[in-house]
């Protein structure tokens, strides 16, 4: 009994909730509108999630080609296409193509003999268009094949089954086509055009989106378009009807959706006209369409004047009823733009380096160390020393310093590889001092307008000591300094350093007279092997007049360790062992040439002196004969 009074319990607690509500809804109407519009707005949110989900899906497909990371400068870009997989991009360098492929796996770039016009995908293989043939390479392995082989071909085209192409001989404008799965196959005859005769000119060839080939042509001022289909080994026409557009104004023409794209130079219509000069904004030289998820959009590769590569999105609006499209700020394929962040380095590790030749000699953008020391891009040349200043570190590219025509030292980013040719640097291990009353140790040798660009890591004073490292160039030394307990290293300027200035007095030395050549003075050095020269404060060259005092310290056969005055200052360095004779103990060359000239004056004037007097002796003796 108690179990049934708990069931009945229990049961009419829940009998009565439920029975509370449904007959508080019937009888009172704003209640149950609230129930209705809670469902309607749960409604709403499932739909809103459901189309972020489906935004979300398709905005991963759509940047499925490029990863985001992939970038590579374009010297000479002439075709693009794509199949949604790869973006292919053909750049002509050096008489040869490089056939950039952009993929979600990233950027992978094979070289390919012969330049080329023009591109096309079917299969996974790219088609290259080159001068009287089109070849076929397999991206996998690199491995390139001739496709056709026709002299005067001008345009191709593939669809899923065939390679269609023109060629032209003589006033024949020709279009033949070739089965893909078939190399060796004999090219088989769409149709041909006289242009004399007709007057009749193939202006576009275009695959057409369901198979078969479109040709564009103008025949006594009309435009027209035959499309032509392929059954089994045979071309047949299907139509051939005048378009309303004029076709001399287009650089080509693309499948697009389930009809062609046709384009100019800034804009894009439809053959069947759904949209008609929807613009780009950029001046294109080649495009290419990719098919989207939905039946009314796409993607649209477009190869610029700029040599960049961008995509644009094709879609349609259901609000305005039009055709749209749209650019992707996100991506700009050409760019020398390179935003890695700056590698720590040690400047005693630099390396100099020459760079023979592509890719590493295109220099990508980089963040400089300091606002006003920005490298532009730009490409190196073979006899350019640049600083490596990450040689050893990890990634695909070197952080160089350079510096312009101008003396500004800049920063720049190139590719590593095997044309990247490390110099070796010119090892000194001496010791010099400062000359002038203050000199500065800078951290890149770069000056403009004589003056150095960067601030300085320590200031020296006179006859400071530093220790030559390196021959840099002809204007710096790379040195190290001890500065506080601490060793700085950098580059001074050659004009700041130089030998020891000496003392009046010295000891164990002997005594001679400069003898330069004749007409000429003797060089002071601040090295043993004589290359450079010592200078004074001001920077200039340390010379010596004939008999002028030199006390030697240490003679060779080919130069002389020396102390000199000039100018009441005296100077350690180095002069040549030619230049020197015994202290006053002979003549010098100059007084030598001097005694020399005046013997042959005397000489000479006394030849004259006799001749005169031989002469007047025949005069007078001619005379005296003439008498008798």
């Amino acid at each position: 009994m108690r179990n049934m009074l708990k069931k009945n319990f229990v049961f009419g607690k829940m009998y009565g909730k439920r029975s509370l509500t449904e007959s508080c809804c019937g009888k009172n109407p704003e209640i149950q509108r609230l129930v209705q519009m809670k469902k309607l707005l749960l409604l709403t949110i499932t739909l809103a999630l459901a189309v972020m989900c489906l935004i979300a899906g398709r905005g991963t497909a759509y940047a499925d080609v490029l990863d985001g990371d992939s970038n590579t400068v374009l010297l000479a870009p002439s075709s693009v296409c794509s199949d949604g997989d790869v973006l292919a991009v053909a750049d002509n360098v050096d008489g040869g193509t490089i056939l950039h492929l952009f993929s979600s796996d990233g950027l992978k770039s094979l070289n390919v003999s012969g330049e080329t016009q023009k591109i096309r995908i079917s299969g996974g293989k790219i088609y290259l268009l080159q001068k009287n043939k089109i070849i076929v390479c397999t991206p996998d392995d690199g491995q390139c094949k001739d496709f056709v082989v026709q002299e005067g071909v001008c345009d191709f085209d593939v669809d899923g089954e065939c390679l269609y192409f023109w060629f032209r001989t003589g006033d024949m404008d020709r279009v033949h086509f070739k089965k893909l799965d078939d190399i060796n196959s004999l090219a088989v005859e769409v149709c041909t055009y006289n242009n004399a005769l007709h007057n009749m000119q193939l202006r576009l060839i275009c695959a057409a989106p369901d198979g078969g080939i479109n040709l564009f042509y103008t025949s006594n001022g009309n435009n027209c378009r035959a499309l032509y289909e392929i059954i089994g080994t045979n071309a047949q026409l299907k139509s051939d009807e005048q378009i309303g557009y004029n076709l001399p104004d287009f650089l080509g023409a693309v499948p697009c959706l389930d009809t062609v794209m046709l384009f100019d130079s800034n804009a894009v219509y439809a053959l069947d006209a759904r949209f008609d000069g929807l613009e780009t904004e950029e001046t294109a030289a080649d495009l290419c369409f990719v098919k989207g998820d939905a039946a009314d959009s796409g993607t649209i590769y477009l190869l610029t004047d700029q040599r960049l590569v961008l995509r644009f999105k094709l879609g349609f609006s259901t609000e305005s009823g039009a055709y749209y499209i749209e650019k992707d700020m996100s991506v700009e394929i050409g760019t020398t733009e390179n935003n890695a962040p700056l590698p720590i380095f040690s400047i005693e590790n630099y390396v100099t380096a020459t760079v023979e030749g592509y890719p590493s000699n295109i220099i990508y953008t980089a963040q400089a160390l300091e606002n006003e020391n920005l490298m532009l891009s730009g490409m190196l040349d073979k006899t350019d020393e640049i600083v490596i200043l990450n040689y050893d570190g990890d990634g695909d590219y070197y952080y160089i310093f350079d510096t312009d025509e101008n003396g500004k030292g800049k920063f720049g980013w190139i590719k590593k590889s095997e044309r990247v040719k490390s110099v070796d640097k010119r090892e000194l291990n001496e010791t010099a001092s400062v000359l002038p009353f203050s000199a500065f140790v800078y951290p890149f040798p770069c000056a403009a307008d004589g003056e150095a660009v960067f601030e300085s890591k320590a200031s020296l004073k006179r006859a400071d000591n530093v220790a030559l490292l390196n021959d840099f160039d002809d204007d710096w030394y790379f040195v190290s300094c001890e500065k506080e307990g601490e060793t700085i290293y950098g580059f001074m300027l050659k004009t700041s350093l130089g030998l020891s200035r000496a003392p009046q007095e010295y000891v164990s030395y002997t005594r001679y007279s400069a003898n330069p050549k004749a007409g000429k003075t003797l060089a002071v050095y601040s090295d043993e092997s004589l290359t450079a020269a010592l200078t004074d404060e001001q920077g200039n060259e340390l010379r010596l007049r004939a008999n002028q005092e030199v006390r030697v310290y240490e003679l060779t056969d080919t130069a002389a360790k020396v102390c000199v005055e000039i100018d009441g200052t005296y100077y350690r360095g180095y002069v040549s062992s030619e230049g020197l004779m015994p202290y006053r103990g002979r003549m010098t060359n100059a007084q030598a040439l001097g005694l020399a000239l005046l013997i042959v004056v005397v000489l000479a004037t006394a030849l004259i002196v006799v001749l005169r007097i031989r002469k007047k002796r025949e005069l007078k003796k001619q005379e005296e004969n003439e008498r008798l």
